[in-house]
């Protein structure tokens, strides 16, 4: 089903599997948006192989420098022994942090045979959304709508109109005219109005291209049909900043 827009996240390979006879420190990781220059959440995953002798623990630290100091976030998965189960899985843990850099620290208390190892996987802020997926997906709604061809140059257009009107509503701070808060959460209120509303454009732009006789639903079509849904909406509820008419 288009509309969702999941979470993104990038996967380091913070802590590679292999049998340890001795503590081991991960590289650091820059966890900091680019975008909101805030910290990013982490999920760490602890994998490891058949676990027949040895005792391990497997920690977060964090620190404002990447050359550290360096102190434990409380988060930590073990003692992890011929006890634990014996899966590759071994165990998940969530961070939200409140630092830029993490670390993976994995502690040996008894040299073992066993191959453990850690996956951190750092996700975007909830407050960052991309425009450019919420275009696509009205895109795709425009065309399930239509279902004619569109020229893409009168689909770069309705983008180039409404680009920087949604990403600014989309961001902007909680009140009565943006219920959630502002990024994924703020998508997830607004999303069914904006793809029915794209839907319902396109199904009008395909109306007045087969009223032109012509086989694809161009510029001018798009345009006039974004404004009939848009005044349609205006008159009943107000469609607002997210519908704003789309000039000659």
């Amino acid at each position: 089903m288009y509309g969702n827009i999941k979470e993104e996240y990038q996967t380091v390979l913070n802590v590679p599997a292999q049998p340890r006879a001795a503590a081991f420190n991960g590289q650091p990781i820059d966890c900091q948006d680019d975008n909101t220059k805030k910290p990013r959440r982490v999920w760490v995953t602890v994998l490891s192989g058949t676990i027949t002798d040895g005792r391990h623990k497997v920690k977060l630290q964090h620190s404002d420098n990447a050359g550290g100091p360096w102190t434990d976030t409380g988060d930590e998965f073990g003692p992890i022994d011929n006890t634990s189960p014996q899966d590759a899985l071994l165990g998940q843990f969530v961070h939200k942090r409140k630092k830029q850099f993490i670390r993976i620290v994995h502690e040996v208390t008894a040299a073992g045979t066993a191959a453990l190892g850690a996956l951190v996987q750092v996700g975007r802020d909830a407050a960052v959304i991309d425009v450019e997926e919420v275009l696509r997906q009205c895109m795709f709604a425009v065309g399930v709508g239509a279902q004619m061809n569109i020229q893409a140059g009168a689909l770069e257009g309705v983008c180039n109109k409404v680009r920087e009107e949604w990403d600014a509503a989309l961001r902007k701070p909680t009140d009565n005219s943006h219920p959630g808060n502002p990024g994924r959460d703020r998508w997830n209120y607004v999303k069914y109005f904006l793809l029915a509303c794209s839907e319902a454009v396109g199904q009008k732009a395909a109306e007045l291209a087969k009223a032109d006789g012509s086989i694809a639903i161009q510029r001018e079509h798009l345009r006039k049909a974004f404004n009939k849904v848009s005044d349609g909406n205006t008159a009943v509820a107000g469609a607002g900043e997210y519908c704003t008419n789309w000039p000659p």
